[in-house]
């Protein structure tokens, strides 16, 4: 009878062994799985917000390539095209204000904080800067308020990426952020080829 129950005891501590094990391994299981969840929806959250930013970014970049070639041309051409601009630049300027308001409690790191809050100071300059470049001011500073924008845009973008702790959507991002900058760069050469282009003259500082 001894041994019975000593086998029996055996067994009942091999199944709380065995069960113990499975237990810790689900549990570590299931710690990975939501750590993996959660890196993936913060990816996810990040690639809206970037996605969100480029959008101010390509509007008010198209903008700015406008309005030079509209003050180059003393407002003679372009105009009805820098309003019809002006329209979609506030709508994307719009959705990011939005974006920001329906997502205030995301934990961003303290550079991102403060330069979204700097953007969003200077979007709100625009009427003003706009006003100058209707009133043909030759000191609006229009050129460099857009680019300013737009690098600050740009900024928060490569910040969030680098954030983003998935090796593999960080890879693929970095090189989406790479092509932002070479496409800011070849929009402010752009803008500045359009003012020399509609004025029909090169000056010795252009």
């Amino acid at each position: 009878l001894g041994g019975v129950l000593w086998s029996g005891v055996r067994f009942f501590l091999l199944f709380l062994f065995s069960f113990v094990v499975l237990i810790i391994f689900a549990v570590q299981t299931a710690s990975t799985e939501k750590e993996a969840l959660n890196l993936a929806a913060a990816a996810d959250e990040s690639i809206q917000f970037a996605a969100v930013l480029d959008g101010v970014a390509h509007n008010f970049a198209v903008e700015r390539g406008l309005t030079a070639g509209f003050l180059a041309s003393v407002g003679k051409k372009g105009a009805e095209k820098v309003l019809s601009q002006r329209k979609k630049a506030d709508q994307a300027a719009k959705v990011f204000a939005e974006y920001v308001s329906e997502h205030g409690e995301t934990p961003y790191d303290e550079v991102i904080t403060q330069r979204i809050d700097l953007l969003t100071k200077t979007l709100a300059q625009r009427a003003s800067v706009r006003l100058a470049v209707d009133g043909l001011a030759s000191n609006s500073g229009a050129f460099a308020y857009y680019s300013n924008i737009n690098t600050l845009s740009l900024e928060i973008i490569d910040r969030l990426v680098a954030g983003v702790e998935n090796v593999e959507l960080s890879r693929p991002m970095s090189a989406y952020v790479a092509l932002l900058w070479m496409k800011e760069r070849a929009g402010q050469e752009r803008g500045a080829l359009n003012g020399v282009f509609t004025n029909g003259e090169v000056s010795a500082k252009q």
